[in-house]
């Protein structure tokens, strides 16, 4: 009787954990896979769960489409690319000039040796006026390429640049044909600020003098010491046309068949010529402002080689009249750039009032080209005396017009403040 009942008690705990375990299952089963009830067995979930995991942990590799399709897609890309590129640089460029310039105060550098066997043709940033113009190599150095003018006319052969410059720093190296040498009749030089055929400046070399020309209708002029030459050919091509005035002449010290290398710098009213990298001298004339610039010969074969220029780009002159800045320290900035136009030749002054209204100097004043001009500021009164802090008022009257911007001069550092009042 004790062992039956025994054995009754232990089936009736067994039957109650099977019961109880049962119960477990079935809850957990509901909990876990809700998707049961809509007619979904669990071996397909836990099938598909799995699917979906090997999906999620290895990628499907890309099928790699080959054809004119595959072709086009990618040339796509690649100019989506370029476009973005481009689109992300023009953000982040400060605001351009006209000339697609950038900061007005940051000079740019190019340089042309011709040397490079991938140049088949003049460059694009110089333009042929008249004259025949090629890339060759010099006859005594084969292995140098030069730019070759091989007209012999009476008139002027220009290359000129193909836009406008006002401040800048221009320099190449030329050489007449060793026959040419002979006739003592030919002339080479550097031609800038050519606003227009009847507008420009002009440094050139002759067999008998180096000089500094500027070309304006009418206006003749000759040094005391240009050992009485009176006339001068004209840049047009017209002999006697009283239309140059020299600006400085030298004898020419040059020996035959020699390199020279020409050099103007121009800043404002300051033109500073160089030859052989020696300054010559250093005048100052504000009739023409600015202009294309470039090389030019007369009545002769020659070469030229090395072109080098550094420039400051000109500014968008929106009301006629434009600063380099807006604020001056005279001890940290050395000088102010007044860009102005003139909308036609005649006379053009520019001023600067002081805080109180009243006239402090005159920065030019006369005949100027129709063209945009600049004139440099150094802080000083027209004693000499140097600005105080303060609001000064920069006026420009030209061709009937007048414009007006205001600079803020700050207090030098070191110098006596005026005490504050209680």
């Amino acid at each position: 009787m004790r062992r039956l009942c025994g054995a009754s008690r232990s089936w009736e705990a067994k039957s109650r954990c099977g019961v109880i375990t049962l119960v477990f299952a079935v809850f957990y089963a509901w909990a876990c896979c809700p998707v049961q009830a809509a007619g979904v067995s669990a071996e397909k979930v836990t099938g598909a769960a799995k699917v979906t995991s090997k999906s999620e942990s290895k990628p499907t590799p890309e099928v790699k489409q080959s054809g004119p399709q595959a072709k086009k897609k990618k040339a796509a890309s690649s100019v989506g690319k370029k476009k973005q590129a481009a689109k992300s640089k023009r953000k982040k460029a400060s605001p351009r000039g006209p000339r697609g310039s950038k900061d007005i105060n940051q000079p740019v550098k190019r340089l042309w040796d011709f040397q490079s066997p991938k140049i088949k043709k003049i460059p694009s940033f110089w333009e042929p006026i008249s004259g025949k113009w090629q890339l060759a190599k010099e006859p005594e150095h084969p292995g140098n390429r030069v730019l070759r003018q091989t007209a012999v006319k009476r008139n002027f052969q220009y290359l000129l640049s193909r836009e406008k410059y006002a401040n800048f720093e221009f320099s190449a190296r030329m050489r007449v044909d060793s026959f040419e040498r002979k006739t003592r009749n030919w002339q080479l030089g550097l031609i800038f600020r050519r606003a227009n055929p009847d507008y420009y400046y002009k440094f050139r070399i002759t067999a008998a003098n180096l000089a500094l020309l500027r070309c304006s209708p009418g206006s003749l002029e000759v040094l005391p010491h240009s050992q009485g030459s009176t006339r001068v050919a004209s840049a047009t091509g017209r002999q006697g046309k009283e239309n140059e005035r020299m600006l400085m002449i030298l004898p020419n010290a040059v020996k035959p068949d020699e390199w020279v290398k020409l050099s103007v710098a121009c800043y404002g009213e300051r033109i500073i010529v160089k030859l052989n990298q020696r300054e010559i001298r250093m005048v100052f004339d504000s009739a023409v402002g600015s202009g294309r610039l470039g090389i030019y010969s007369y009545k002769t074969q020659a070469f030229f080689d090395d072109f080098r220029l550094y420039y400051l780009p000109v500014p968008r002159l929106d009301q006629g009249l434009r600063l380099n800045r807006k604020t001056f320290s005279p001890v940290k900035e050395r000088e102010v750039l007044v860009y102005f136009l003139n909308p036609r030749a005649g006379n053009a002054e520019v001023r600067v009032l002081g805080p109180d209204r009243k006239l402090f100097n005159i920065l030019t004043k006369g005949w100027h080209g129709p063209e945009v001009s600049s004139v440099a500021w150094d802080g000083r009164g027209l004693l000499g005396e140097p600005a105080r802090a303060g609001r000064y008022t920069i006026e420009v009257e030209a061709g009937g017009n007048t414009a007006q911007v205001f600079i803020r001069v700050k207090q030098p550092s070191g110098s006596p403040r005026k005490p504050r009042r209680n």
